[in-house]
């Protein structure tokens, strides 16, 4: 992920895996109460009343349709009656207006497909905009998923059912238009679509933790129900929608300018931060999981600082409670503000899920979360930085990590992507600075790992970082370590220091892990817990080591200043 842009764009092959084991089938009654309280009766009778259904069915839709292209007009019809009717169609906030989307090509960023809805709830406000479909060849310039309340596909009533397969198949079709509209709408929180037919209708909800879709009910039996999903659709209450509305923008056709408020709960009062631009620079364009957001803002005095929004596993730490802990530590993202929602409505994924027996209707319930956190530069994998730089950046980021085990916080998810540049002019020994902080634990080092506990945790974690084959990406790095090697397999390009830095590292870990290995052997039972003591009562000699290694790649200008704020530290 590259300034917010997908690096790949996404088959629908890649879709079909991302779905797997997040479908689930919501019984009849969560179509039936969905909008229950915000439609209320007497807007759905005043409805009825001005629509003709006197035959017992909706006006207009043809009973026996032989093609799909029959349902269009007759459809957007009805569903724009409905929304004339209930007040939605236009107000001081915006408009709605359902509109045949037959022919068009909407923008997409994040899938390679040619699939778009048949028909989409045109959308103006404060969280839409015209798709940015400038110099894009043969897409709509007026209609995207930039501006639009829900999809709809339409399908003939005699090519649908409730077979799980068939279900499955609509759900993954549906998932092209679902990542489109949570990337390109990054307020989304949750959304609702539509498979309509010429007799029955089946309601959609995607969420950070999966799919739940209801059973095909007949809308000309159930109009109040249908109408009630209408009217919520096209709501003017972004909230209903599944939008965020603590992020708000100001639009004249385009997002220009955006402000993101964080509650106090303990003054509940809001901060406003104001966006430095109006696209997060970071977005995850996978529709499940934690659906991090990150924004560059700034405070009311022009302090330029992070936000970062994320959906979390409630049953684990929260990042804040771990930021606050690691306050003061040099070298360690250092958090101004944050926002928890846990137990607030639309903060948790199970308040806009029905209740269910969860053995029946599994999901992994999310609790969303927002930081504010001091800005830094940019990312260690930046191009145009030099070695040296890079080197000194990861210096700094060893000693951040020691400073932070010594806190009482092991990282537990160092990557490339977790470690940034200081910024300009950082001072000595801010070179390299740790962030994300989401998968960090307090450190026991007087309990033994395999408990419990601890490996709910581990299971956990899994579950959060994304499914893979856990035992060959294992096996791989193992065989990595214990490989020979060589200054001559490194790539050309990097400096014989630098490739004396790679081996020796190589060679230190290859031995750590081989300690580590006799002492808990294949981790079926708990192993000797005072050899694991030992091993960590060196810690730092280990870090000394490691520091050792990198400060003799680095650059004779550089070196002292390493030298330096390893005594400082």
């Amino acid at each position: 992920m590259n300034n917010g842009k997908p690096t790949v764009l996404a088959t629908f092959e890649d879709i079909q895996f991302e779905l797997k084991d997040r479908i689930v089938k919501a019984d009849d009654t969560w179509a039936k109460t969905l909008y229950k309280k915000s439609v209320s009766s007497k807007l759905v009778n005043d409805i009825k009343a001005q629509l003709n259904m006197d035959c017992g069915r909706f006006d207009g839709v043809p009973e026996d349709a032989n093609t799909r292209s029959e349902l269009y007009a007759p459809l957007v019809k009805l569903l724009n009656s409905i929304i004339g009717v209930s007040g939605n169609s236009k107000t001081r906030n915006g408009t709605r207006q359902a509109v045949s989307a037959k022919g068009k090509q909407l923008h997409k960023r994040v899938v390679e497909s040619e699939v778009s809805p048949d028909i989409v709830f045109k959308a103006t406000g404060s969280s839409f905009e015209l798709p940015r479909a400038n110099r894009v060849p043969n897409v709509d310039a007026h209609v995207g998923y930039t501006n639009i309340t829900t999809a709809i596909e339409l399908r003939l009533d005699s090519t649908t059912n409730d077979v799980e397969r068939t279900a499955t198949k609509e759900v993954q079709r549906m998932c092209i238009s679902a990542k489109e509209i949570f990337f390109q709408q990054p307020n989304r929180l949750f959304l609702y679509t539509l498979v309509v037919t010429e007799e029955r209708v089946r309601l959609i909800q995607f969420d950070r933790a999966g799919v739940l879709y209801s059973p095909l009910f007949n809308y000309h039996d159930d109009p109040d129900t249908f109408i009630r999903i209408v009217v919520g659709l096209s709501s003017m209450d972004d909230a209903e929608l599944g939008l965020d509305t603590s992020v708000q923008f100001q639009v004249i056709d385009m997002k220009a300018l955006g402000t993101i408020r964080v509650l106090d709960p303990k003054t509940n009062e809001f901060t406003n931060y104001k966006m430095r631009s109006v696209d997060p620079f970071l977005r995850r364009e996978e529709l499940f999981g934690r659906g991090t957001r990150m924004w560059d803002v700034e405070d009311a005095d022009g302090t330029r600082l992070y936000v970062k929004d994320a959906w979390i596993d409630p049953n684990l730490t929260p990042e804040y409670i771990i930021l606050l802990k690691a306050k003061g530590v040099k070298g360690v993202q250092q958090i101004v503000d944050y926002e928890d929602r846990l137990g607030r409505p639309y903060g948790e994924i199970r308040y806009f899920r029905p209740r269910c027996d969860p053995d029946y209707f599994p999901f992994v319930n999310k609790c969303f979360q927002r930081l504010v956190t001091v800005r830094y530069g940019v990312g260690i994998t930046t191009r145009n930085k030099t070695e040296a730089e890079v080197l000194g950046a990861l210096y700094d980021a060893i000693k951040a990590h020691e400073r932070l085990l010594d806190s009482g916080i092991l990282h537990c998810d160092i990557s490339l992507g977790n470690i940034l540049f200081g910024g300009p002019n950082a001072p000595d020994g801010l070179a390299g600075i740790l962030i994300d902080l989401d998968l960090a634990i307090k450190t026991q080092h007087d309990k033994y790992p395999i408990d419990g506990r601890t490996t709910s945790w581990a299971h956990r974690l899994i579950n959060t970082i994304g499914h893979g084959d856990q035992e060959e990406s294992a096996e791989a790095k193992r065989a990595f370590l214990a490989s020979d090697l060589k200054l001559s397999i490194i790539p050309e390009g990097w400096s014989k220091r630098c490739k004396t830095l790679v081996v020796a590292f190589h060679d230190f870990i290859d031995n750590i892990v081989s300690e580590k290995e006799e002492i808990v052997g294949e981790m079926e039972r708990a192993w000797e817990f005072s050899a694991m003591q030992v091993l960590h009562s060196q810690k730092r000699a280990h870090y000394q080591e490691v520091l050792d290694i990198f400060e003799a790649a680095l650059p004779a200008h550089r070196a002292p200043l390493a030298h330096a704020s390893r005594h400082n530290a």
